[in-house]
């Protein structure tokens, strides 16, 4: 390369001319010669960042699509509960059950209904009526289905109970079905304690030897007979859901023959 001022040849990378003392600054340098071992005709590129229409609209794709990959692809769908082809567990059997799965637990009931040949024939019995005069036999009743009510106008849950029977008077009183109700108190308070209580049925005064004879300890209590004055089954105590049991039995019984 030559000075600008007096045309002198420059020394490469000379600041100052040799000849005139121009500083030469500002001069275009000598290009970078090639490594050794290196052809004269390959030199190092730099990667030049893609321009134009179709570049732009490439990058503007591939930002898209991985801005939607990092929002929804990691995202895990919570559970709504077991999907509807999922089968429900099998009960596994228990041992000594002969490989079968356990029954299932019965309902709440008082006592199991006793089949017609092995009821036990009850023992006849005699007690005043506590509305009038007379005495009232249980013998006289056979041939009907007999509810057998022990009750006291002092015991929890009597007049429930005493509900249930009273329905069941109402509902079945003309099929060869009766009530007959064994009060536990004073005889002298019993025909205002059945009153209050709105008793539709027979009542009497009973006795503790007469409640013993059919295994009962307390009021409330009643006990179901057959035609043939055969114990079917008893309730002890009240539960809101022997009113269906004690209907569904008096259908039974009422059906069965004389």
């Amino acid at each position: 390369m030559n000075c600008p001022n007096c045309g002198s040849q420059l020394r490469p990378g000379a600041k100052f001319c040799g000849k005139c003392g121009k500083k030469s600054v500002g001069q275009a340098q000598p290009a970078a010669q090639p490594k050794a071992g290196q052809p004269a005709s390959v030199r190092p590129t730099i990667p030049k960042f893609p321009t134009g229409y179709w570049a732009w609209l490439g990058w503007g794709v591939a930002c898209l699509f991985l801005v939607t990959t990092v929002i929804f692809g990691f995202r895990t769908p919570k559970s709504k509960g077991a999907p509807a082809s999922a089968k429900p567990a099998l009960t596994q059997p228990q041992p000594g059950t002969g490989g079968q799965p356990p029954p299932a637990a019965p309902g709440v009931q008082s006592a199991p209904v006793a089949q017609t040949s092995s009821r036990p024939e009850v023992n006849d019995f005699t007690l005043p009526y506590a509305s009038d005069t007379g005495s009232f036999k249980l013998a006289t009743l056979r041939g009907k289905v007999v509810a057998l009510s022990f009750w006291s106008y002092i015991a929890i849950d009597c007049d429930k109970q005493v509900a249930q029977l009273a329905a069941l008077q109402k509902k079945y009183g003309k099929q060869d079905f009766t009530v007959v109700g064994v009060g536990m108190d004073n005889p002298a308070d019993l025909k205002s304690a059945a009153a209050s209580f709105k008793i539709n049925y027979p009542v009497v005064a009973g006795s503790r030897a007469v409640m013993k004879s059919f295994d009962i300890d307390k009021p409330p209590a009643v006990v179901f007979l057959d035609r043939r004055m055969g114990k079917a089954q008893l309730f002890a105590g009240f539960k809101p859901e022997d009113g269906q049991q004690m209907d569904d039995l008096v259908k039974v019984l009422i059906a069965e023959p004389q």
